[in-house]
This record gives structure tokens, sequence and C-alpha cells, in this order.
């Protein structure tokens, strides 16, 4: 599927075949897409906890106000994001440095920025949800350009869901995907959108 087709046809969709698996050849095509996404200086703040057993996902379904699409899809994305900016900067920057990218003058820079752009548990919290939200798109298109459905979701108890699943100090569940193979055949059509002279500005708003 072309990029352009997929951005068009592309739909949330909560039709999902249920008792489909998807094979760990997809889920290793779908993650070499997502994880080309662009993230702030590369420093890939995230995680995708993949759920497919059946018992968790009945788990989950009680935290999500009971809807069907988590144990009808064929597993349950848990997109997780670090709120760490430092974590991996010394590895990740000292690549760009060996690769001849930067200088030590710019890596040094580079080191002592990250805690000016991110300095309060705000910015923090940003940077972690930003840059899942990246991965998240492109999981989104990928995964239907290989012939599969997804849904972003927030309608869950998040504090529950964060406990059940014991997300590590210094990372926050962003949000959770579903995703699975279409019950039906053409998409619903979607529903109209702001034009670009409602939403687009030039030089000032």
């Amino acid at each position: 599927m072309e990029l352009f087709e997929a951005i068009n046809t592309r739909r949330s969709s909560h039709d999902y075949k249920p008792g489909m698996k998807i094979s760990r050849e997809q889920w290793e095509e779908l993650f070499g897409y997502t994880l080309q996404s662009p993230t702030s200086w590369n420093l890939q703040p995230w995680k995708f906890l993949v759920i497919e057993d059946d018992e968790k996902r009945e788990a989950i379904r009680k935290m999500a106000w009971d809807q069907d699409i988590i144990t009808n899809s064929s597993a349950v994305i848990v997109v997780l994001g670090d709120t760490d900016p430092h974590r991996n900067k010394v590895e990740i920057f000292q690549q760009w440095r060996d690769q001849g990218i930067i200088n030590e003058e710019i890596h040094e820079a580079w080191l002592n920025a990250v805690g000016a752009v991110y300095p309060t548990d705000y910015e923090q919290h940003e940077f972690a949800i930003r840059n899942t939200s990246f991965g998240a798109m492109t999981l989104m298109l990928a995964a239907h350009g290989m012939g599969l459905n997804t849904t972003p979701m927030i309608g869950f108890d998040k504090k529950a869901l964060s406990e059940y699943i014991g997300v590590p100090e210094g990372w926050i569940l962003s949000f959770i995907i579903t995703i699975g193979y279409p019950d039906k055949g053409e998409p619903f059509e979607r529903q109209p959108r702001y034009g670009m002279d409602q939403v687009v500005s030039f030089d000032e708003l």
C-alpha cells in the first residue's frame, strides 16, 4: 500500500475478527517500521508491551469500561513513555559523536542542553507523551499497510492498568492501541474534517 493511500484510508475501527493471531514475523515487521519514528535527539523514550494473552485482556477489558474491542482484537499494545530524558543521553550522544555527525563541543553542549529543554516534571511528562505519539502514529499507519486494524484508546482506568502491568518508576502509560484483523470489508466513510482554511495559518494566527 502506498503511503498516501494508507493516510487517506486508515480508520480507527472497532470491527475486529475475534480469535485471530498475529505472527511473530508480522510483529517484527510492524515494529521494524514503528521504531523508525522520529524522537527528540534520537533518545527513543518508549516501550511497547504487547498483550496477547486472553486472560490478561479479559482483565484489561474490565478496566476499560467493558469495551469488547479489548478482547475481540488480536492484541492490546500498551505504549509506555520514559519521563527521564537523561536516561539514554550518554549512550545516544556518544553514537552521534562516534559517527562524526557532531563534534566534541556540540556533544558536550547537548549533554547539558537536555536539562535546559526538559527542566521540570511537566516538560518531562510532555517529552514522554510527545515521543510515544510519534511512534504510535507510525505503528498505526504501518499496521494498516499490513492489512490490520488499530484503535488508539485512552478510555480505561490508567491507574489500575499501570498497577496491573507494573509500570516501572520513571515511566508513564501514555495510551493503549488495540490491533487485529478487520471483520468487515470496506471501512466506514471518514467523518467530515475541518478544511485547511479553518485550521491552518501562515506567519500569524
